[in-house]
């Protein structure tokens, strides 16, 4: 099995077929039967820090660890990891994959990166109107537009991925679309218990949820859809 150790992450790839990376105890695969496959790391260096996980489409996965970008891939014998060079020195933060191959990059200083289909270097794309933040996570809804929750504003960007637009004012931490054209944001902040720490997003109508409501006491860390698609959970 794997250790329990620190925070999770997972994702589920085209096969069904789950990964799991867990800080301290590294990457595992789980496919159909129980049966499981661990990654050792890449160049002698154990995968202890997988921050994000996204599916390459092809029943491997993109693998964000500390400043490194990793392939992980099928090869003629067994998986092949392939390092990825991306600009600067900051960590992977978000990883996500438009419809045409692209995957977008977001790092903990505010950068964001594209690497096209079977490229082999990432290039940074400038976050135009705005001033650098955080970037805390990184969505594509399902018109293919770009949603960065940072540290200081929550920013969509439009293809073909020019100027940002700001959508909301304040200290975000993760944001999800759990049906077409409703967004759902989370907040870092709630000291004095007087601010929402959830945001719903319809209809360019914004409705903020938190300690007022009797709902939430504390800042927003992740948030799931559940499968109605009506319901979401903090």
């Amino acid at each position: 099995g794997l250790a329990v150790n620190g925070s999770t992450v997972a994702m589920v790839d085209r096969e069904n077929s789950l990964w799991i990376a867990q800080a301290g105890a590294g990457l595992v695969r789980l496919i159909g039967g129980g049966s499981w496959t661990k990654f050792p790391g890449i160049d002698g260096v154990a995968f202890d820090r997988i921050e994000v996980i996204e599916t390459d489409g092809q029943g491997g996965a993109w693998l964000g660890s500390g400043h490194k970008l990793i392939h992980a891939r099928r090869a003629a014998k067994g998986w092949a990891m392939e390092p990825i060079s991306l600009p600067g020195e900051s960590e992977v933060n978000g990883l996500t994959r438009d419809p045409g191959g692209r995957l977008w990059i977001a790092t903990l200083m505010g950068t964001l990166m594209k690497l096209e289909p079977g490229a082999v270097n990432a290039t940074a794309v400038p976050i135009l109107g705005h001033r650098t933040a955080n970037i805390h996570h990184l969505m594509l809804d399902s018109s293919r537009r770009l949603w960065l929750a940072r540290s200081s504003d929550v920013l969509r960007i439009d293809p073909p991925y020019g100027q940002a637009v700001n959508v909301l004012d304040v200290r975000s931490t993760w944001s999800a679309e759990c049906a077409a054209g409703e967004y759902w944001i989370g907040a870092g902040t709630n000291e004095d218990r007087k601010l929402p720490t959830l945001y719903r997003i319809k209809d360019g109508q914004v409705q903020g949820f938190g300690f007022a409501n009797g709902l939430l006491d504390g800042p927003v860390r992740s948030i799931a859809c559940a499968p109605d698609g009506e319901h979401v959970v903090t």
